[in-house]
């Protein structure tokens, strides 16, 4: 019961949009979360509640980068399995892994998207699942990517803590559970957030490659501002 009650007093409190997907994290997870080393980007433990895994370097050729995302047609219909940790820290260079996977914060004003303004689409870089719209994009002044909504409610998931104090909610993608930043009521009509992401999460899909890479479903946003 209590837990039921602390979800339905969060979805009330993010005012504007309900977000179907809350989710409130272990009190393990988010003391993991909070430490330093956590969010370490060399080869960091992985703290859990279990216990401490540590990770191996890298392959002597570095990260792959991920998803290759020259060759990527998404299937928004096909069944995403996550990567195991190793595996993303193999594939994702430091600063990604240290975001997605560990919760961490890039610099502001020195990261790829906080002032990117082309038409398209910006896409989980470990799923490749859609996310934001350039048409819901804004700039907040906080020296990161800006977003009043996201692209569908049910493509990212908001993290309630389970003291659920605080003027911040972690916000996460839906598939891959990749850490994208954090939503706050401070941002601008209609819904009154601010949904301020890390590029470092993001991929960016221009508007004129979207039929092509699978994701000509989401044209018709451009349309109309939304």
């Amino acid at each position: 019961m209590k837990k039921v009650l602390l979800i339905l007093i969060a979805i009330v409190v993010i005012g504007g949009i309900a977000f179907p997907q809350l989710i409130q994290m272990p009190e393990s997870q988010a003391l993991a979360d909070s430490n330093p080393e956590s969010q370490s980007s060399g080869a960091a433990p992985i703290l859990t509640p279990e216990g401490t895994i540590e990770l191996t370097p890298r392959p002597s050729d570095g990260p792959s980068g991920g998803i290759d995302f020259s060759t990527f047609v998404y299937d928004p219909t096909a069944v995403f399995v996550k990567p195991d940790d190793q595996t993303l820290y193999n594939q994702l260079d430091d600063e990604a892994f240290a975001v997605t996977q560990r919760c961490g914060t890039e610099m502001p004003f020195e990261n790829a998207y906080w002032d990117h303004k082309e038409k398209g689409i910006y896409v989980d870089i470990v799923s490749g699942e859609p996310l934001f719209a350039s048409i819901h994009k804004y700039d907040s002044g906080t020296g990161w990517p800006s977003f009043y909504r996201p692209i569908e409610e049910s493509v990212i998931d908001v993290i309630v803590p389970e003291d659920n104090i605080g003027i911040e909610y972690e916000v996460k993608s839906a598939r891959a559970a990749s850490h994208l930043g954090h939503v706050y009521d401070d941002g601008p009509s209609p819904t009154g957030l601010r949904f301020c992401v890390n590029s470092a999460s993001l991929f960016f899909i221009p508007y004129e490659e979207m039929e092509a890479k699978g994701y000509g479903f989401l044209l018709p946003l451009f349309d109309t501002e939304n």
